[in-house]
């Protein structure tokens, strides 16, 4: 069965040229272009991280942006044994074993990031409650969790 739960986190936007990008080693972030990545880190942790991110992009490229991208963004965990099976229900993107893709995801522009114990979608905040009702309704078991 897969668990899908909005999960509280702080997201990064981080824009600077590519090869200053190449040097983030932050686990949990997308590339979403040459020279754009977000980083989704707990939201305890976001002021320490956008600093500890500036410098090292700062070393490379002195014009990098580093900004809190939150509010723009909600995030989903989807959870479970058969988290990969539902993820297949709501999108065609292949999911790597584990990183991070960006692709459509029910149709709207998403980000996913995926590890050994979940897969993360974000989705923008404005199609937020679309996203979550129209997932629900496409995966069965999630829908059962509502009841």
């Amino acid at each position: 069965m897969a668990e899908l739960r909005r999960r509280a986190c702080a997201v990064i936007a981080c824009y600077a040229r590519p090869e200053a990008l190449d040097l983030l080693e932050e686990a949990s972030g997308c590339r979403v272009a040459p020279d754009e990545a977000l980083v989704v880190v707990d939201e305890d942790a976001a002021g320490p991280a956008r600093a500890r991110i500036h410098r090292t992009l700062a070393g490379v490229d002195p014009d990098a942006l580093v900004l809190d991208a939150t509010d723009g963004w909600t995030a989903w965990s989807l959870e479970g044994a058969d988290a990969r099976v539902a993820f297949e229900r709501l999108s065609d993107l292949p999911l790597p074993t584990s990183g991070a893709v960006a692709g459509a995801v029910l149709g709207i522009p998403a980000r996913v990031l995926v590890t050994a114990g979940s897969i993360l979608v974000l989705v923008t905040s404005a199609e937020a409650a679309w996203w979550e009702r129209t997932a629900r309704r496409r995966v069965p078991e999630l829908e059962e969790e509502l009841r």
